[in-house]
C-alpha cells in the first residue's frame, strides 16, 4: 500500500505549490528580463566631451593701447585667413622678488585675431613656461605677466622666445599658425 497516497488532498496541495514556485519563478524571470531591456534602452552616461575651442578669456592685465584707435577698414581675409600686427620688445625681465615678469606686447587694433602670449626659456629640446597671458584682444597690450608658481628660477640672463598663439576673437578657434619671438629673458 506504499505505493498510494493515503491523503489525495495532500498531493494536491503540494501540486499547487509547486505549481505557485513555477509561476513566481517565470514571474521574476520575466521582470528581470524587462528591467534588463529597459536598462539598456536608458541613455547611458558616457564621457565628458571637451569642445574643440576653449574661448579665451579676455587678461586681466590687458590694457587699451593709448591713442590707439579703430582702424577705418580692418583688412579683409578669407574665411580661414587673418592678419595679424605685432608690436613687441624682445627684451624680457623676470623679478623673483615679486614674481611679475616684464615685456611689451600690443595687438594693435587692425589684427584680426586675439593672441595669447607665453614667455619660455629654451633649454636643448626642453621648454619651460615662464608666464602666459590671457587673451589680448586687438586694440590691447600687455606689459606684465605673473611667473608660473612652480618654476624656480636663479639670476641671470635666459635665451627663451615669446610665443604668441593666435585665436578667432568670436569663436575661440585657434589659428593654424603661431609665432616664436627669440627673446633674452633677464632674471632678478
Amino acid at each position: 500500500m506504499g505505493m498510494f497516497n493515503k491523503n489525495p488532498g495532500e498531493q494536491e496541495k503540494k501540486d499547487s505549490n509547486l505549481l505557485f514556485k513555477l509561476i513566481l519563478i517565470i514571474l521574476l524571470i520575466i521582470i528581470i528580463i524587462l528591467l534588463l531591456l529597459r536598462s539598456c534602452d536608458a541613455p547611458q552616461e558616457g564621457p565628458v566631451l571637451e569642445p574643440d575651442f576653449e574661448l579665451v578669456e579676455q587678461d586681466q592685465q590687458a590694457q587699451t593701447i593709448p591713442g590707439e584707435t579703430e582702424p577705418a577698414e580692418k583688412p579683409e581675409v578669407e574665411q580661414g585667413g587673418g592678419s595679424m600686427t605685432l608690436i613687441y620688445s624682445d627684451q624680457v625681465s623676470v623679478d623673483l622678488a615679486t614674481g611679475k615678469v616684464g615685456l611689451f606686447y600690443q595687438n594693435p587694433s587692425d589684427s584680426s585675431h586675439s593672441i595669447v602670449v607665453q614667455i619660455l626659456i629654451i633649454r636643448g629640446e626642453e621648454k619651460y613656461l615662464v608666464a602666459q597671458s590671457g587673451g589680448i584682444d586687438p586694440g590691447y597690450m600687455v606689459t606684465e605677466l605673473t611667473m608660473e608658481k612652480d618654476l624656480k628660477l636663479s639670476a641671470g640672463i635666459y635665451e627663451g622666445v615669446i610665443r604668441l598663439l593666435f585665436f578667432d576673437p568670436d569663436t575661440g578657434e585657434r589659428a593654424v599658425v603661431d609665432t616664436n619671438i627669440p627673446a633674452d629673458i633677464t632674471v632678478k
